[in-house]
């Protein structure tokens, strides 16, 4: 047995050891501003990202992959890190953490090495939990991980991710939160605006803000098979979900979709081409992963998006009213076997609308597995990357079987 699982280790850093700051983002946590006024139309389709073209059959080229490793082996196309002026608070703190820290999950910042060839993910996640319920981010949405902090522009919060790969991988499944009509043109081009400003990425819990200037809070918190989120919205009768079926970070093959009664939707998505194998000995490197969301609230229209030429759907486009009620939530579930499972997952595991009580079950399970170790005597920004990288060690491998004990051989 490994000694992790056996006992608790406490230790304190040595005087000496300096924070390695640069691409190493050992952030820290700041407040979430309240979602904001009126409800005009802001998001965009940005000339400046590739489309890919959509057909059932194979996978497209993928419309965006930045910070990939080369021909050389090394990474190629990252952005470069912001300046140190520009870290959130924690990755600045050099006060002194003089005791072991009581919650390991609230200090983490799944936002370290995010950038600067890191390629990991700052979404939210339960140990090795089948979703990763994660922002994809533009003009630099990484290759695996999908996110770059600095960047300004959100093409959706998809499903599944890979921790650190290097290579284009998962992104399935964007869900853009937005307000007005849908955009013209290719929906998986359609983004919103994004910022860090209260940005809050602990482990089990992440929160942002997109839309502005009329602000949409979206947070987000895990249960093993599945995810949960809460959008705050204007006050508006356009408040809308884009959900992008084809728009993973690899491109897409085919896709399904279907709106069930009036505040739920089911389908699929077949991706794959992991580091762009598309064969490996005669087997195709393809996979579907199915879908089901719920929301709290119904839907006033509904709309499945086809582009001309396609027989496959691109997107479902949803539309509420916040007006009376400004908050919804939305419970997700997926599967490899059926769009039935991934609606048993949610079902099974988080049957009722309790957000915080979700979240809390999910950073009890993040401290009691990075509790077993305790570290004391450094700074604050040298225990926050400590965890924060601890924590990336128990993302993957995934849980890829359904709450009823099927799965999807890997063969």
């Amino acid at each position: 047995m490994n000694r992790l699982n056996r006992r608790k280790h406490t230790f304190r850093w040595p005087v000496a050891i300096a924070l390695s700051a640069a691409g190493v983002f050992g952030i820290g946590l700041s407040t979430t501003v309240p979602a904001g006024a009126s409800s005009a139309p802001t998001p965009v389709a940005s000339p400046d990202h590739p489309v890919p073209t959509h057909g059932a059959g194979k996978t497209p080229k993928p419309r965006t992959s930045t910070c990939t490793l080369g021909a050389n082996g090394r990474l190629s196309t990252c952005a470069k890190p912001v300046s140190a002026s520009r870290l959130p608070a924690g990755a600045r703190n050099r006060s002194t953490v003089s005791s072991a820290v009581s919650s390991p999950a609230t200090m983490v910042d799944t936002r370290t090495w995010t950038s600067g060839g890191g390629n990991t993910f700052p979404g939210a996640e339960v140990p090795f939990g089948m979703t990763q319920w994660s922002p994809d981010t533009m003009p630099n949405r990484n290759a695996g991980g999908g996110y770059n902090y600095g960047d300004e522009e959100l093409t959706g919060y998809s499903l599944t991710h890979v921790s650190g790969p290097g290579c284009g991988a998962a992104g399935d499944v964007p869900i853009l939160p937005m307000t007005g009509a849908l955009p013209s043109g290719d929906p998986s081009a359609a983004t919103t605006s994004f910022t860090n400003t209260g940005e809050v990425a602990q482990a089990g819990y992440y929160s942002a803000e997109s839309n502005l200037p009329n602000t949409i809070t979206s947070q987000f918190t895990a249960t093993p098979h599945s995810s949960m989120g809460e959008f705050t919205f204007p006050s508006t009768t356009s408040a809308d979900f884009l959900i992008k079926l084809m728009d993973s970070q690899n491109g897409d093959a085919s896709s399904t979709a279907q709106v069930v009664g009036n505040n739920e939707v089911m389908g699929s998505d077949t991706s794959g081409d992991f580091c762009g194998e598309s064969d490996n000995d005669g087997q195709s490197q393809l996979y579907t992963v199915y879908f089901d969301v719920v929301f709290s609230q119904p839907f006033t229209a509904s709309q499945v998006v086809t582009e001309a030429g396609q027989t496959d759907p691109d997107s479902v486009f949803l539309t509420f009213n916040t007006t009376s009620n400004q908050t919804i939530e939305a419970k997700v579930g997926i599967s490899y076997v059926s769009a039935a499972n991934a609606k048993l997952n949610w079902q099974t595991e988080n049957p009722g609308w309790n957000f915080n009580a979700t979240k809390k079950t999910a950073q009890n399970a993040w401290n009691t597995l990075l509790g077993r170790i305790a570290v004391s005597g450094g700074s604050y920004a040298q225990t926050q990357e400590f965890y924060s990288l601890l924590y990336k060690d128990f993302l993957q491998p995934n849980i890829t079987s359904d709450v009823n004990g099927q799965f999807m051989g890997s063969d």
